[in-house]
């Protein structure tokens, strides 16, 4: 099996846990992670300019939420080349369709799938998600 070329993931989760977990996975399949605690950071990075090829984010933060997280980044254009792609602990499908209104490109339960998996999901959605053209429209890869 081939190695995809290394990518840059922003990786947004409160849980210090996750987080570790995460990184250690990212790095193992030949990535670059930048892991986050909380959203204000990573919107400090995105502003100053960051082009992560994937941002990876929880929904329930402390302080902004997902839907505030993605809500800014709609606002000032921070990703809007960028796949977004929901991780959740909880499977409230309101949330679910929220997001899907919001443009990501894929929302998963982290309960559901390996962390293994996962990373091989965030390379496919990175391998095929198409940018959009006139505004912040984003296609759902096939997975």
């Amino acid at each position: 099996m081939t190695t995809p070329a290394q990518r840059t993931i922003l990786f947004l989760d409160d849980d210090p846990f996750m987080i570790d977990v995460y990184s250690i996975k990212i790095h193992e399949r030949g990535h670059i992670v930048l892991p986050m605690t909380n959203p204000q950071d990573a919107l400090k990075k995105l502003r100053e300019g960051l082009k992560p090829d994937v941002i990876a984010f929880d929904i329930r933060m402390p302080g902004m939420d997902g839907f505030q997280f993605v809500d800014v980044l709609r606002k000032e254009h921070l990703a809007d080349t960028i796949p977004l792609i929901v991780l959740s602990n909880q499977s409230e499908p309101e949330d679910f369709k929220r997001m899907k209104e919001y443009g990501v490109a894929a929302q998963f339960i982290k309960a559901h799938m390996l962390p293994d998996e996962m990373v091989m999901k965030f390379e496919q959605i990175i391998g095929t998600w198409i940018p959009p053209q006139g505004g912040v429209q984003f296609a759902q890869p096939k997975l």
